[in-house]
């Protein structure tokens, strides 16, 4: 996995939410290596593989054994990507792996997110950094939810698929600026104590 090379558009994602975080100050104290970032990535876009090859377009006849143990290479890496360590028993003995691959983890993630470095101010430069975390939340969900088409267009493995996957985000994008411009204008002219209760629930 360390060697490997990260597609493009995945790198575009991770560094486009890195950025943004550290922008509008969201966990950056609190997690100044961004854990959640780097959790995030393992848990919807490479563990799953291991989970369901299948889903993946994997079509491979596994037996029972191989199953389980890709199962249990998912949840070493999904511990490693969290920073946490087994306290079950019969995982503890993965623990020790888990300390030796913790610099280098730190390392790799580190590089996903830098090859996309470049991009991602430029892909939501227009959104104002005051932004609240929830709105970047729901970018999030938008992510998750359209992993599979994110799925086929790095499977092409043409230099279009970045330009494509920017499009997606772009209209992501003005979605929640229009969300945040018709939020703030609500609150800003009809500010009470019922109203506000109500744009919190929205």
């Amino acid at each position: 996995i360390y060697n490997s090379k990260i597609p493009a558009p995945l790198s575009v994602v991770c560094a486009v939410i890195k950025f943004h975080i550290e922008t509008s100050g969201a966990e950056a104290a609190s997690d100044p290596n961004l854990r959640s970032l780097a959790a995030g990535f393992f848990l919807h876009f490479l563990c799953p593989i291991f989970v369901d090859p299948a889903a993946a377009g994997i079509n491979i006849n596994l037996p029972k054994n191989t199953r389980r143990g890709m199962i249990l290479c998912a949840k070493l890496l999904q511990t490693l990507a969290n920073g946490n360590r087994f306290d079950v028993g019969y995982m503890q003995a993965m623990n020790p792996f888990l300390d030796r691959n913790e610099a280098r983890f730190s390392q790799f993630c580190a590089e996903v997110v830098e090859s996309g470095n470049d991009l991602a101010p430029y892909v939501f430069k227009s959104l104002p950094p005051s932004v609240e975390f929830e709105l970047w939340w729901n970018l999030y969900c938008f992510i998750v939810r359209n992993r599979e088409k994110i799925y086929e267009i790095t499977s092409r493995k043409e230099p279009k698929a970045t330009e494509e996957l920017q499009k997606q985000l772009l209209v992501s994008n003005q979605y929640l600026l229009e969300l945040y411009r018709e939020y703030s204008q609500f609150w800003k002219q009809k500010s009470t104590p019922e109203n506000d209760q109500k744009y919190k629930d929205a």
